[in-house]
């Protein structure tokens, strides 16, 4: 497992299976998952960096979760919901990517976890001067 210290990605699990193929992670303590969200990159070659996708990128939302829970995000579409583990004190919440097919079917991708730190957005857009031609 590899993560933060409040959360940790634990890896892809039945890579290139339609509505099994997931993203595991597991909290490590008290945790907001508001912070964090999921990329897909190319694994790491000769250099030792991961190269994000473009347009693969999903926030795992405004819930709290406690230590020893699991998070399975599952790539398919569906419907989240978080269930007890009927033996232990976790629960799991499973969530959804909404993709129309699986996305790990290529064993050159894998999963990011990122935190998110801080974000910035404009508070209104300023209208800015058109350029006029022929001038």
């Amino acid at each position: 497992m590899s993560g933060f210290d409040d959360i940790s990605i634990v890896g892809v699990y039945d890579a290139g299976v339609p509505n099994l193929e997931r993203v595991v992670l597991r909290a490590n303590s008290t945790v907001n998952l508001a912070s964090y969200c999921l990329i897909v990159a190319f694994k790491a070659q000769l250099n030792g960096a991961n190269i994000p996708l473009r347009d693969h990128f999903l926030w795992l939302g405004n819930t709290m979760l406690n230590a020893g829970d699991w998070i399975f995000v599952y790539t398919a579409p569906g419907t989240a919901q978080l269930t007890p583990i009927h033996t232990a004190t976790e629960s799991l919440l499973s969530l959804y990517w909404g993709k129309p097919q699986t996305i790990f079917q290529d064993r050159n991708l894998t999963a990011g976890l990122i935190k998110i730190e801080g974000a910035t957005f404009p508070k209104e857009a300023p209208q800015l001067p058109r350029p006029t031609l022929g001038d």
